[in-house]
């Protein structure tokens, strides 16, 4: 088991929503209470369970389907709901561990009180792509991903790896919009955008300074150091907890 028993913190998540006049009577209204808790412990690798349209489960607002009453961790899962969802809908916290992977794809928690919708950008697959964007948790389809969707006419640009798809406006290479001879300010346009879509997505996944980070070696181990530091450095841990957590220092 990755951490310590959570149902406390499941609880307090629920007496905060009910104190704010959420009410229990769907189970988008148990991931209200599932979601906030993985978000609570993202840094310990707290996940979302992704599901199928056809399984249990709440079709969030992003059009992505989770689970209601479970989060995963890097060897196990958790439900910390009894009773999640109709017919009981009692929601009743709990903290229970099966260590055993998931058998669906994971997804990145999200900060149910920040920002809702996040600003437009390139649709980020990663190397294993889902459908699920990387960056912002959405759906490939989402509008969302649609800042590159340019109908000024350019010349074709494939990028690095030429897939048949512009990157500039992600329209098939023989589409009337990849005209030849344009002047260079009809091509800047779209070019910029392109860009600037890019250099938001590498601020996106950069490395900050005094900001959190974890090591994991090469056969999956991650890097702890005993007690919180003072003592001996190893690789003995399978999940991210704060001994497990470093942070970003500038070079003097």
């Amino acid at each position: 088991m990755p951490i310590s028993d959570q149902t406390a913190l499941v609880k307090r998540i629920k007496d905060e929503l009910i104190a704010k006049g959420q009410t229990f009577a769907s189970n988008c209204d148990a991931f209200q209470i599932t979601g906030r808790v993985a978000w609570a412990l993202r840094t310990q690798g707290a996940q979302l369970i992704v599901k199928t349209p056809g399984q249990n489960g709440c079709t969030w607002t992003n059009g992505v389907r989770y689970s209601h009453d479970a989060i995963a961790f890097s060897d196990g899962w958790v439900d910390c709901l009894e009773g999640a969802g109709p017919s009981l809908n009692t929601n009743k916290p709990s903290w229970q561990w099966h260590a055993a992977p998931t058998t669906g794809p994971l997804a990145a928690p999200f900060n149910f009180d920040g920002p809702d919708v996040p600003e437009t950008h390139r649709y980020v697959g990663g190397g294993s792509d889902t459908g699920i964007c990387d960056q912002c948790g959405r759906p490939r389809t989402d509008p969302v991903h649609a800042v590159l969707q340019s109908t000024v006419a350019h010349e074709y640009d494939g990028g690095e790896h030429d897939t048949g798809v512009c990157d500039i406006c992600q329209k098939p290479k023989d589409d009337p919009i990849h005209t030849k001879g344009q002047g260079p300010s009809d091509a800047l346009a779209p070019r910029l955008a392109a860009l600037e879509a890019r250099v938001r997505a590498l601020e996106a996944a950069a490395v900050q300074y005094g900001g959190p980070i974890a090591l994991r070696t090469a056969d999956g181990h991650v890097i702890c150091a005993e007690g919180g530091g003072g003592r001996e450095i190893n690789a003995t841990r399978n999940v991210i907890g704060s001994w497990e957590s470093f942070v970003v220092v500038k070079p003097q």
